[in-house]
């Protein structure tokens, strides 16, 4: 701070220097206006992100939303919170019955959490009328119903 001081002193040879008091007030006075420029940028910047990333600030497709929900379904389920996994699952089927994805997904979390075979065979035959056979939906969920009947033949 003195060497600062010091230096504008230098620099300003006629001038008067600047006291403690004047830095203490362009201290208390900076803070605020530090304040509110970050506000500024924090808007102004998350607004140019939104645009940026999503196309228009602060709104998402449904398709992402689908995404970000699909995702917190698969970590709830790596995490062996399979209540809350299914809970979401069924949720998420409540508002589309018919997603192949989603159906999947909840085969997986009645055999792996719940033991419950017959709800997911129930699952994985839905997901086989629905989707084509070229589908990888439909491919995967043949092989789960395999390996489930599989598992249920050696038990």
């Amino acid at each position: 701070m003195l060497t600062l001081l010091t230096l504008l002193s230098r620099a300003f040879p006629g001038a008067t220097p600047f006291s403690f008091k004047h830095v203490a007030i362009i201290l208390l006075c900076s803070i605020p206006l530090s304040i509110l420029c970050a506000f500024i940028i924090e808007k102004v910047g998350g607004g140019l992100g939104g645009i940026l990333v999503w196309g228009t600030s602060g709104s998402f497709n449904p398709e992402d939303l689908f995404r970000g929900e699909i995702h917190k379904i698969k970590y709830s389920k790596r995490e062996g919170r399979f209540d809350q996994a299914l809970q979401m699952v069924n949720n998420l089927l409540h508002e589309d019955p018919d997603n192949s994805e989603a159906m999947l997904l909840k085969a997986q979390i009645l055999w792996e959490g719940f033991g419950n075979a017959p709800t997911a065979k129930g699952c994985l035959n839905r997901i086989r009328e629905l989707a084509p056979e070229d589908d990888k939906f439909h491919r995967w969920a043949t092989s789960y119903l395999k390996t489930i009947t599989g598992m249920e033949e050696k038990n």
